[in-house]
């Protein structure tokens, strides 16, 4: 099985007033945290869409083994970068949907979804829950490459997922980073607080 990994990075980050994925965390770039966690899941590829500030996107990533793509769409929703992400991973058996803003998720559950990841079995879309709740990054096989890149607007995969519903394997989770992400000042306050810890 050959699995990939696609970072959602170009947004405007309008709701934390500056780029919240260049914010530093614990010494380095909150994008650079949730990266290091994706690939020390042991993914075959990491792609990272980037588009707002994309530039300065790629610096905080110079030191990381990752493949950037610039989404010259970002403006129009975040469903422009996952279709520019999912095209750049046809070849792969699955992919995860990662956001780049979610700097708590841990490998270790990445590599869980992955392990419970088997066509055969018909578990072809595997989702981290935490208390009940899905979580993020969602693994979604090959077959459904072909629904993410029709999405459209700014609502990500998350419609495509709650219309499969049925199909999805839950993956239960100890910890809550799964759910927490970087969207406001409050939120990265937080994060920073639980690094420190």
């Amino acid at each position: 099985m050959k699995f990939a990994a696609v970072v959602l990075a170009a947004g405007r980050s309008t709701r934390m007033g500056a780029n919240k994925l260049l914010a530093d965390l614990s010494g380095r770039p909150l994008l650079a945290t949730t990266i290091k966690q994706i690939q020390d899941s042991g993914v075959d590829k990491t792609v990272v869409v980037a588009g707002h500030q994309a530039q300065a996107v790629a610096t905080a990533l110079s030191h990381t083994k990752v493949v950037i793509i610039h989404n010259a769409q970002y403006a129009n929703g975040l469903s422009t970068s996952v279709r520019c992400g999912i095209a750049a991973v046809q070849d792969f058996d699955a992919a995860f949907i990662c956001l780049g803003d979610m700097p708590l998720i841990r490998f270790a559950d990445m590599q869980r979804l992955m392990q419970a990841f088997n066509v055969d079995e018909g578990r072809r879309l595997i989702a981290p829950t935490y208390h009940g709740q899905l979580g993020n990054p969602v693994l979604w096989g090959q077959e459904y490459f072909k629904a993410l890149m029709e999405l459209e607007g700014d609502r990500g995969a998350r419609s495509l997922l709650e219309a499969s519903r049925q199909q999805i394997t839950e993956i239960a989770v100890e910890h809550d980073g799964i759910l927490l992400d970087a969207d406001t000042p409050e939120a990265l306050a937080e994060m920073r607080k639980r690094e420190d810890n």
